[in-house]
């Protein structure tokens, strides 16, 4: 009779009834309480199926980060759970990792959230000092809690660290769409057949269900190993819980949190946040109300034979234990797998969790971002095409001597408004604002880029404004000061030497270019942007069918765009970015004598390497359309060889360079940018021929050189 009470018991967590024992009439009240506020029901005058979320968020405290997150809509949140810090790791690992997974959460564009419960009032998002508290609290004067739990002590003031179904129900009463959590509960492996003569325990995790019915997407490293993955997929597929794995390496097996497969197929895979977050997408649309699953393997798995051991001794450890019930189970096994181990299963669990933030971050970003789309081409439809800079903001400080350069050098510093993609945009902004021509009046530029939320980052956004430049796609990073670039020159006016801080470029992401690009629309990238970045935007590009446009930069970020090259319309590289482009496609140098310390390359040589980059350019078969590769040379002008719409026949010219007196040389620092933008702007806006929007580049390039302002302000003269 015992043993048939235990399984009943034990069954009734499937379906997560609560179960009291409440000595004094007064604990009771306080948990009916608890459980009509966080439900949003009164059990005297509502129906069991009304809820009102907004009464619930009402009773939640919120972080201040958080809650301005939500005021401002422009960072999804990101929902952790507090189960992991209070069972899941000894102290201070579990502070430690807490604290690093919300700062790789941030770095990668959205606001973490960690939800627990203090007190009887359930946070939203934790402070820091809120977090250290909780962080040392003894296991014991914390409930682990579920969906069964979280009334009892919310009404009875209790300490509560929410597990994977308890922090998805809070989250989706408090309006969060994502949780990141190492690995989520399932099937355990004596649910269905008891181990070592006992009954069968029916210890299903309420993590199961509360997926198929709560509406939040869960990325987590795959379900716990010292479980049964077969039943929990299984489950899963009941539910109706959407489950993918996210990996890239051809594989399809479904990871086993501690390792990285298992001997179970993942229902679906894909390679990408991206596709993930369309998914998501396509889950919200159709009105579902169940979670997603989104399984991502370790990135610093535990050796297999080593962590089975670990787990088999663990098991057998546990099915000797009369005392172990319930939710206690889990964090004995996690424990001694730990101790089993020498540790390993701990340095796995943190690499895992912390790999997963970063994964969940970047699913969230771009399922805002695609929300953002819609609800921006619902409200403001789009009138003008536009040429997207994707690119970086900087700010410039300008030295020049007197005299001769010494080891310390009397002279002017100038401080000015830079950057690569901001010079771009400017010349393309001025032109299109200063042109006469109808055809003007169906663009508009926005600039792409990053900067810190800082006085420079104020002054570029303001400067932009001023200038008539969209930076509505653009973003203000707290974690990083505006890139700032500190440039050397002689009396001549020629650079000698430059010094740059421009990491907070590398944050500039595929996410803030609109997903459904206009027809007429062009996008004009360079090479301060990731490799990752460029191509996922010219995967973009080509999608949407829209054109590229690549400026390298430099030589060593010049060589970025080697893989996408096929992807790219036209490219503008000076002599040297040529060079270290030509031998990135090539094993050998093909006898051009070739090296960094050989002389600049005869037209002859800059014709063959041209070619051999517009060959990668134009190796899609498909692409019906004519690509250039645009070579500035300084005062040698512009060497340009481009195909025709068969992408078999090429063409090619030299136009000479407009000569500038060296005593009217103030700045050569904007010369590539100016140009870049003057081509675009003749050759798309105005609907040039190649070689006369060259011409009106070389011209702009010729004016730039004149001012010390990056783009010479009168450069719209020239319209």
């Amino acid at each position: 009779m015992n043993a048939y009470f235990t399984s009943l018991v034990r069954g009734l967590r499937s379906p997560q009834v609560t179960c009291i024992q409440a000595k004094q009439p007064q604990n009771l009240s306080k948990f009916i309480k608890g459980a009509s506020n966080l439900f949003g029901r009164s059990f005297a005058t509502r129906s069991p199926f009304e809820t009102n979320n907004e009464k619930v968020r009402q009773s939640f405290v919120f972080s201040k980060e958080v809650q301005s997150s939500f005021e401002r809509g422009d960072k999804p949140v990101i929902a952790l759970e507090s189960t992991i810090i209070s069972h899941g790791m000894p102290w201070p690992q579990n502070l430690e990792t807490a604290l690093a997974v919300e700062n790789i959460i941030r770095e990668n564009g959205a606001t973490p959230a960690t939800i627990c419960i203090m007190k009887g009032k359930v946070h939203i998002g934790m402070e820091e000092d809120e977090l250290k508290s909780f962080a040392g609290l003894k296991r014991e004067e914390v409930k682990k809690c579920s969906r069964r739990d979280l009334a009892v002590s919310i009404g009875l003031g209790e300490n509560g660290a929410t597990t994977v179904s308890g922090t998805m129900i809070l989250a989706n009463l408090a309006g969060i769409d994502y949780f990141v959590t190492g690995g989520i509960g399932g099937v355990h492996r004596d649910a269905f057949s008891g181990v070592s003569g006992k009954e069968s325990t029916l210890d299903v995790s309420a993590d199961l269900n509360e997926l198929g019915k709560t509406p939040v997407t869960v990325v987590c490293a795959g379900v716990k190993s010292i479980l049964h993955i077969g039943h929990t997929l299984e489950w899963l597929e009941t539910q109706g819980v959407t489950t993918v794995t996210l990996r890239d390496d051809n594989q399809d097996s479904f990871p086993s949190f501690f390792t990285r497969d298992s001997d179970f197929r993942s229902p679906n895979v894909s390679n990408s946040p991206e596709a993930i977050a369309r998914i998501i997408a396509a889950n919200k649309s159709l009105n579902l109300n169940s979670g997603i699953l989104v399984a991502v393997p370790n990135p610093l798995p535990a050796k297999p034979d080593e962590i089975d051991e670990a787990i088999s001794s663990a098991l057998e450890e546990a099915s000797r234990n009369t005392d172990l019930d319930g939710k206690d189970v889990t964090p004995f096994l996690l424990s001694r797998v730990n101790e089993y181990s020498g540790g390993q299963s701990l340095d796995s669990n943190i690499a895992l969790i912390k790999n997963n933030a970063k994964v969940g971050a970047q699913i969230a970003v771009f399922c805002h971002a695609l929300t953002r789309e819609k609800e921006t081409a619902r409200k403001t439809p789009k009138k003008k095409h536009t040429i997207y800079v994707c690119g970086g903001s900087v700010i410039d400080v300008t030295a020049f001597p007197v005299d001769r350069m010494y080891t310390s050098n009397p002279g002017t510093c100038v401080k000015t408004l830079g950057g690569v993609g901001r010079n771009m945009s400017l010349a393309l902004a001025k032109l299109v604002h200063g042109s006469v021509s109808n055809r003007s009046n169906d663009y508009e530029t926005s600039l792409i880029t990053a900067v810190g939320a800082d006085e420079y980052g104020e002054l570029v956004f303001t400067d932009c404004k001023n200038e008539g430049i969209d930076t509505s796609h653009s973003v203000r990073l707290q974690t990083h000061g505006t890139a700032t670039c500190v440039v050397l020159l002689d009396k001549l006016r020629n650079l000698v030497a430059c010094v740059a801080d421009t990491a907070i470029l590398e944050n500039i992401r595929a996410t803030q270019l609109p997903k459904n690009l206009n027809s007429g629309d062009f996008v004009i990238l360079e090479g301060n942007l990731s490799e990752s970045t460029i191509g996922l935007i010219c995967e973009i590009c080509k999608r949407e069918e829209t054109p590229v446009l690549f400026e390298p930069v430099s030589v060593e970020k010049s060589t970025r765009i080697s893989k996408f090259l096929a992807l790219v319309d036209y490219v503008t590289p000076n002599q040297d970015e040529l060079v270290a482009m030509y031998q990135s496609l090539c094993s050998v140098d093909r006898d051009l004598g070739l090296s960094q310390a050989s002389t600049p390359p005869e037209l002859e040589q800059i014709e063959v390497m041209s070619i051999r980059v517009l060959e990668s350019m134009t190796s899609d078969v498909e692409a019906k359309t004519s690509k250039a590769v645009i070579v500035t040379l300084g005062d040698k002008g512009v060497y340009c060889v481009h195909s025709y719409c068969d992408g078999q026949s090429f063409s090619s010219f030299h136009l000479a360079a407009k000569q500038v007196k060296q005593r009217d040389v103030k700045s050569v620092t904007g010369a590539g940018d100016t140009f870049a933008g003057t081509f675009v702007f003749a050759h798309v806006v105005e609907k040039k021929s190649l070689e006369d929007s060259i011409r009106l580049g070389i011209a702009a390039a010729a004016l730039s050189i004149q001012s010390e302002e990056a783009v010479a302000n009168d450069i719209s003269s020239l319209c």
